[in-house]
């Protein structure tokens, strides 16, 4: 069982680096056509769009803030639920 749990802890921590990197790569002009930022817009968005209809104020979005969060509190509940079972 712990090894599912540390499995599960993994996906969700790439996954927060992942939004992280994006995040970062938002600051700087990056073209598009790059294999590995294709690759991390193409995981990542899926998890910010519902996020930036409420979120993106102005020139500011708050959306990878509020998916990191809503990210980590979906990893505490289906680890609680593996741990359950």
């Amino acid at each position: 069982m712990y090894f599912v749990v540390q499995v599960i802890h993994i996906i969700f921590q790439m996954m927060e680096l992942l939004v992280l990197v994006r995040v970062v790569l938002s600051w700087f002009p990056v073209s598009r056509g790059n294999i590995l930022t294709d690759f991390i817009y193409e995981v990542t968005e899926p998890v910010l769009r519902p996020f930036r209809r409420w979120l993106a104020v102005g020139p500011v979005d708050f959306s990878p803030f509020a998916a990191m969060l809503v990210l980590y509190l979906v990893e505490r509940v289906v680890i609680q639920v593996v741990l359950t079972l």
